[in-house]
């Protein structure tokens, strides 16, 4: 399996998958990193197609790293549609990892036989309420960036679910 590398441009639109994905967030001069980066592909092929393992160098990816307040590394974090599952911090062994992004898969909301079994009316709703989820979440997102920017929020979003009243924690 792939491990699929992350920055700062793409990391919320991969981590919004419908399948849950695991971010090593690592540096290329930090030893045990280098060590979790060597069993990342044996977490894959556990995992297989049930979740996405990733990896996030914070030294050229620094606005991700500081919304998810990377301070020690390597740092995990096991996310499903953009929200934290979990995290880790320095080395974890596979078959934890691979075990809870199997349990994050199973916990993900409708499978594709579900799916399959709704009526039409069913399956636009449970579109709909993704679509949803997805524009708050990208709204969450965009003032985030934008206060950790400005190190200050002045969040002028007309979304109002988005909740941002202030800068991030």
């Amino acid at each position: 399996m792939r491990i699929v590398e992350l920055t700062d441009a793409n990391f919320f639109a991969a981590t919004l998958a419908h399948k849950p994905v695991l971010v090593d967030f690592f540096a290329t001069w930090c030893g045990p990193c280098q060590a979790m980066l060597g069993t990342l592909p044996e977490v894959a092929e556990a995992v297989g197609s049930t979740g996405i393992v990733a990896k996030l160098d914070v030294d050229r990816n620094k606005a991700t790293a500081a919304i998810y307040k990377i301070q020690n590394l390597p740092t995990l974090i096991l996310l499903r549609r953009g929200e934290i599952v979990k995290r880790w911090v320095g080395v974890q062994d596979v078959a934890t990892l691979a075990a809870e992004v199997k349990r994050a898969a199973e916990t993900s909301g409708c499978s594709y036989e579900e799916i399959g079994a709704m009526s039409d009316a069913g399956r636009i709703a449970e579109l709909e309420a993704e679509t949803e989820l997805l524009k708050l979440a990208l709204c969450k997102i965009q003032c985030t960036l934008k206060c950790c920017v400005q190190l200050a929020c002045d969040c002028d979003c007309d979304n109002d679910s988005c909740g941002m009243v202030g800068p991030p924690e």
